[in-house]
């Protein structure tokens, strides 16, 4: 989970939407290990990095866009169905092997067919399993949380609260009706 998310532009908006019509976060991911330090950049709304040297037809509008120190990744649309490098000449020894396709494909196409071939016993389990969607759905959840409040955040995942903003509290948890609780006790076996 990242340590912090920092607003960078937001539009003006007036609130009552779910969120800024247009938005630039910045995730920040500590180190771990050997692995140094990570900032993942979250770009909505139109607006956009830079175009990179010599690409005259820009970036994707929608999509991914990975930035290495190397090459770039990029895909055009929500799910990476064609992934490129930039520079374009990074990819030509590459295509032969993209071609082969050496990571498994869904058996269903799509990830609601894949639940339902998971279900199936069909694939062992969807790609969209809950020890990858939880965590993904925190990480969207907090980014959600930043640009709600127009305010860079300090995250603490273990505790699932917000540092430097103990109001948000009640927007993570929210509190329960008398008589009623989360259940955390039922997990203390």
């Amino acid at each position: 989970m990242p340590e912090k998310i920092e607003v960078v532009e937001q539009e003006k908006w007036d609130h009552r939407a779910y969120t800024a019509p247009a938005s630039h976060i910045i995730f920040h991911f500590a180190a771990r290990g050997e692995l140094p330090a990570v900032k993942i950049h979250w770009y909505e709304g139109g607006l956009l990095p830079e175009a990179l040297p010599g690409m005259e037809k820009g970036l994707p509008t929608n999509g991914m866009i990975m930035k290495g120190s190397k090459e770039t990744l990029f895909s055009d649309g929500m799910r990476v169905q064609s992934p490129q490098l930039w520079p374009r000449e990074r990819m030509t020894p590459l295509i032969d092997v993209l071609r082969r396709k050496p990571l498994p494909r869904s058996k269903a196409g799509e990830p609601i067919g894949e639940l339902f071939a998971a279900i199936r016993g069909e694939i062992p389990h969807a790609g969209s399993h809950f020890d990858y969607a939880c965590p993904l759905t925190e990480l969207v959840n907090v980014g959600v949380l930043a640009i709600r409040s127009g305010k860079t955040i300090e995250w603490d995942a273990t505790a699932m609260k917000v540092k430097n903003a103990p109001e948000f509290d009640t927007l993570v948890k929210e509190p329960v009706r008398d008589g009623w609780s989360y259940g955390e006790d039922l997990w203390k076996a």
